[in-house]
């Protein structure tokens, strides 16, 4: 079983969200997700990163139902 993250790494994921989103969302820029949204980048590698962000142009490319497929514009971990 993984740990879970320390609350200080939980501190600064909350505030990447809340700056990055923020600003995704002012600019309606695209969509973004954060853990545990799976990212398939191949048949057996789908890795959870902490943030991720599409652009809204390729959002029908890479939203799917289980998980986002192909690289998003941006991944934080």
């Amino acid at each position: 079983m993984t740990p879970a993250p320390l609350v200080v790494h939980q501190d600064v994921a909350r505030q990447i969200v809340k700056s990055v989103g923020r600003h995704i969302d002012d600019y309606n820029l695209g969509t973004y997700w954060f853990a545990p949204t799976g990212v398939r980048l191949g048949k057996h590698d789908v890795p959870e990163p902490d943030f991720l962000f599409v652009r809204k142009d390729r959002l029908a490319e890479c939203r799917h139902r289980e998980a986002i497929h192909g690289p998003p514009d941006l991944v934080v971990e």
